[in-house]
């Protein structure tokens, strides 16, 4: 029994964001899911993610990359990657 989530989808103030490294190790992709507006930032520099479906990829070690629209196909596959299991 019990609750178990997989690929991280969360709330920000800004919106609903999806994060993880569902393309390559060693960096995390972000993707805004609404049409909020979010700062993904690390001490190398920032990105602002401010329309739906756009989204950068931070390589570990250097500043997040521009922001842009990412292909359907990527879209759908983190979408149907977010799993809610409730149960045994």
């Amino acid at each position: 029994s019990g609750l178990r989530l997989r690929s991280p989808r969360w709330w920000s103030e800004g919106g609903e964001v999806w994060g993880g490294d569902r393309f390559q190790d060693h960096q995390l992709d972000v993707l805004l899911l609404d049409d909020g507006e979010v700062r993904v930032f690390n001490g190398h520099g920032s990105t602002r993610l401010a329309r739906q479906y756009h989204g950068t990829t931070v390589n570990f070690g250097n500043a997040p990359l521009e922001a842009e629209a990412w292909p359907i196909e990527e879209i759908e596959d983190v979408i149907a990657s977010t799993t809610l299991e409730i149960g045994p």
